[in-house]
C-alpha cells in the first residue's frame, strides 16, 4: 500500500518541479542595434565573403549548400570575373553525356550551382 503512495506522491512532485523555477521573472533582453535591422539595412560584404571563405575551405567537405548558385556571389560583393574564377576552380557533372554517353566533369560556370560534397544523397549518408 506504501509503494502506489509514494510512487504518487513522486510523480506529483516531479510534475510540480518545474512550475517553482517559473516564478521567478526572467529580466528583460538587452535591445540590439544591428546594421541589417530595418527596411534599408545592410550587411557586411566582407564579412559576408569572408562566411563564403570558412565554408569553402573548411565547411564544405562535410557540408552541401543545396539552392546556392555560383552566380549568387555577386550578391554578397564578389564581382562578375571574381564568380567566374571562383566558379572555374570546381569541378562538375556536366548535364548532358558527351558523344560516347558517357558523363564528365567539367570546369564550373557562374551559372552552375555549388556541387558538394558527396556525389548523391545515399553517399552522404
Amino acid at each position: 500500500m506504501a509503494k502506489p503512495i509514494l510512487a504518487a506522491l513522486a510523480l506529483l512532485l516531479s510534475a510540480l518541479t518545474p512550475l517553482a523555477g517559473r516564478s521567478q521573472e526572467n529580466p528583460p533582453l538587452p535591445h540590439q542595434q544591428w546594421a541589417f535591422d530595418g527596411i534599408f539595412g545592410t550587411y557586411d560584404r566582407a564579412a559576408e565573403q569572408r562566411g563564403f571563405q570558412v565554408y569553402k575551405e573548411i565547411c564544405s567537405t562535410c557540408h552541401p549548400v543545396k539552392h546556392l548558385y555560383f552566380r549568387d556571389l555577386t550578391d554578397i560583393g564578389y564581382t562578375e570575373d571574381e564568380v567566374k574564377a571562383i566558379a572555374s576552380t570546381y569541378q562538375v557533372t556536366n548535364e548532358q553525356p558527351n558523344d560516347e554517353g558517357q558523363m564528365y566533369q567539367r570546369p564550373g560556370r557562374s551559372s552552375d550551382p555549388v556541387p558538394g560534397p558527396f556525389p548523391n544523397d545515399q553517399a552522404a549518408r
